[in-house]
């Protein structure tokens, strides 16, 4: 995030206009955008509704996080290393 839309984030939490439990995390974003990607990739059944959904969430993500490629192999490569023990 730029620096100017951090402030405005901590300027809405600290005020109370915008819960702090609202908000997600880079790394809770990462993990949902993570699972998103894992749905949308199983040939489970879903309507074409859930499916566009998934889609817009995952294209909000990949916009609000500009390191989230970094992120995702990072965390590929972690739960490789748990699966692996």
């Amino acid at each position: 995030m730029d620096c100017y839309t951090t402030a405005k984030q901590n300027f809405a939490t600290r005020s109370g206009f915008v819960s702090r439990n609202a908000l997600f995390t880079p790394e809770q974003l990462t993990e949902v955008y993570r699972s998103i990607h894992e749905t949308l990739e199983n040939s489970c059944p879903m309507t074409d509704g859930r499916q566009r959904y998934l889609e817009s969430a995952a294209k909000q993500i990949e916009q609000g996080i500009p390191d989230l490629e970094a992120r995702v192999e990072i965390a590929n490569q972690k739960g490789m290393e748990f699966a692996c023990m």
